[in-house]
């Protein structure tokens, strides 16, 4: 794994190479398509060649509610930031280097729970099911199964986060299971 890298010799480890370009990845992003109305296509895994991906369709909310669960799942083990985990946090240029120092921040946390307020009330408003990828629902589970386990100190739930994250990113890197 190139993205943690110990610097000193001496245990000190910073984050390098969250982001790169995966030439497989970008041609099939290419390959997507947003719609008019809003609903995006995510790529399901082929069964033979990858240019035979096929594609389904989520509603904005089940979007959001992923971009809500990779969020949470990127507290950092006091639960008060997000993690910054990119090489460019919201492309502010002072805050540059605190990726790579494992740096996290408050208004991401308040982003994320502006976000989380708003699927709350909606989802409760329009009182229907809200049908995500299995992969998500996966994310998902851990992290309420995570959140009810009171044996967990914070450091024991960030890493049980963490690994669900690190997880779902490396199921769904090229695609979606389609389920």
């Amino acid at each position: 794994d190139f993205k943690y890298v110990e610097v000193d010799g001496e245990g000190t480890i910073r984050q390098y190479n969250s982001v790169y370009d995966d030439e497989t990845k970008v041609g099939l992003l290419d390959a997507r398509v947003t719609k008019p109305d809003g609903a995006f296509q995510l790529a399901k895994k082929p069964d033979a060649k990858p240019e035979s991906a096929e594609v389904y369709s989520v509603t904005p909310v089940s979007k959001l509610l992923l971009l809500f669960a990779t969020k949470f799942a990127l507290l950092d083990p006091s639960g008060m930031g997000i993690e910054m985990d990119s090489d460019k946090p919201g492309w502010n240029d002072a805050m540059n280097g605190l990726p790579g120092l494992l740096g996290s921040g408050m208004a991401e946390t308040a982003e994320t729970w502006r976000v989380a307020d708003w699927l709350a009330t909606t989802i409760k408003r329009v009182d229907r099911p809200v049908v995500v990828p299995a992969e998500l629902d996966k994310l998902i589970n851990v992290e309420t199964s995570a959140l009810g386990d009171e044996s967990l100190d914070d450091m024991a739930y960030w890493e049980t986060t963490r690994k669900a994250l690190e997880k779902y990113r490396s199921e769904v890197k090229l695609f979606f299971s389609g389920e």
